[in-house]
């Protein structure tokens, strides 16, 4: 997953604004152990763009039981790092992809993102089987759209249920 934010001193406060945040990763195919464990990790470039922007490397970790999807995403920008705890579904597969959408919940973050909060919708599509030897490991794209605060704020983003846990609900 990709995803970028910016921010000025810690201190201040800025009233909530609209980010997207895009990213492409790649990953395990779906005949190694861990993922037929259902646990996958994804790691590859994010950009983030509104009122808080950067651009960095995004790692994320999850876990599939049955159509749910639940993890985090650990976002490293130039500006400090946060992470993200997300929780979705499923969507049917079609034509050897995988797509999948849900919410997502800012749990915390260093240097900018120390004090942000925030929270959106997430979106992905996957190519997850198995590539033909001499192919690039499996794809993985998508985005995190929502709002961001930072410092005090009078109402700050919600959680919109996601809760700061790893984890499939």
């Amino acid at each position: 997953m990709a995803m970028a934010i910016g921010a000025g001193s810690a201190a201040a406060s800025e009233p909530a604004g609209p980010v997207t945040i895009a990213f492409q990763a790649t990953g395990p195919t779906l005949d190694q152990p861990a993922t037929r464990a259902g646990l996958f990790s994804m790691a590859g470039p994010f950009s983030m763009t509104g009122s808080f922007a950067d651009a960095g490397t995004v790692r994320t970790t999850y876990r599939v039981a049955g159509r749910y999807v639940g993890g985090s995403a650990t976002v490293m920008g130039a500006r400090g790092i946060f992470t993200i705890s997300l929780r979705g579904m499923l969507r049917p597969g079609l034509e050897g992809r995988q797509s999948a959408a849900g919410r997502w919940r800012l749990c915390g973050g260093t240097g900018a993102y120390r004090h942000a909060r925030g929270s959106g919708l997430w979106d992905a599509v996957a190519d997850l089987w198995a590539a033909p030897a001499g192919m690039t490991a499996p794809a993985m794209r998508g985005g995190f759209y929502g709002r961001l605060a930072r410092g005090l704020t009078t109402r700050p983003p919600g959680s919109l249920g996601v809760p700061c846990t790893s984890g499939v609900v």
